[in-house]
């Protein structure tokens, strides 16, 4: 199993946790109860895949979000084929890397403004914020900025 294996959670990085956390995973997953959810999320697929609608027997479940891990409601969890899930599953990592690299993003530019400006955003300029994008745009373009 890759080590995102379930985008949207907390996994653990040392390796030790990381293998507990893993068996803990596939122990829920061998339980009757987890049979049962999955079971009933194939039962309303009514025999089509959610995501692309064509007719499949070959279901996956997949979890549209872990906020409720476990404690799934009806809706959280929905049957996909295989080529869907795999194809969710790899956009939920795109989306959550876009999303880590805003914040990475506004946090450097809240760093520059800081920096620059001091600790006040009121004291600020009004373009403070673009004038920082567009220095690390200008910095990105000549590679010195990940």
């Amino acid at each position: 199993m890759s080590d995102d294996f379930l985008p949207g959670l907390d996994v653990p990085k040392n390796a030790a946790r990381l293998k507990s956390f893993r068996a803990d995973y596939e122990s829920r997953l061998a339980h009757t109860s987890w049979k049962v959810k999955q079971g009933h999320a194939k039962e309303l697929a009514n025999g089509l895949c959610w995501n692309c609608s064509n007719p499949t027997t070959a279901f996956e479940v997949h979890h549209r979000t872990y906020a409720r891990l476990w404690h799934e409601r009806e809706g959280d969890l929905v049957a996909v084929c295989a080529d869907c899930h795999r194809n969710l599953d790899r956009d939920r990592v795109e989306k959550m890397e876009r999303f880590l690299e805003e914040c990475r993003e506004a946090n450097s530019i809240d760093s520059l403004c800081c920096k620059k400006y001091g600790d006040d955003p009121q004291h600020w300029p009004i373009d403070a914020e673009e004038r920082a994008e567009e220095w690390i745009d200008d910095k990105r373009s000549q590679g010195e900025w990940e």
